[in-house]
């Protein structure tokens, strides 16, 4: 980097960032693990908070976009809900990209790979089925 590139914020960030290659996977751990340490303060607490999820959309390329946000967070959440082989298998496909929460779905709905498990709940006995494959068990 050259004297006048350091001298730039944004892009000495971009800078280290792109030297250290976290993954998008690794933003969201440390987003998600991060607890405030004893010796800092509240407002440096929440000010890492904020560098690490702000890092996080980057690296999905959010870019300010709400709609784009949301569907990043509820197709995490959905993620965190998937049994480990599903959960794999929508990882594997979408690489070092992201796929939004109906995208998430429709691939494990509609893979032929897998098992599929729906749970049917009979209101009038109180009871819940489990269903493999359309047959209730």
């Amino acid at each position: 980097m050259t004297v006048d590139e350091l001298e730039n914020y944004e892009g000495l960030k971009d800078f280290i960032l792109s030297v250290s290659k976290l993954t998008p996977r690794e933003y969201k751990a440390r987003c998600d693990n991060a607890t405030k340490r004893h010796d800092e303060s509240f407002v440096y607490f929440a000010a890492r908070l904020q560098n690490n999820f702000g890092y996080y959309l980057r690296s999905h390329e959010v870019n300010h976009d709400f709609n784009c946000l949301c569907d990043l967070l509820l197709a995490d959440h959905l993620k965190t809900a998937l049994p480990s082989a599903p959960l794999n298998y929508v990882l594997s496909l979408q690489g070092g990209d992201w796929f939004d929460p109906k995208r998430v779905a429709e691939l494990v709905v509609h893979s032929p790979k897998f098992v599929h498990l729906t749970t049917v709940v009979d209101h009038s006995s109180q009871y819940t089925m489990c269903t493999v494959n359309g047959e209730i068990n």
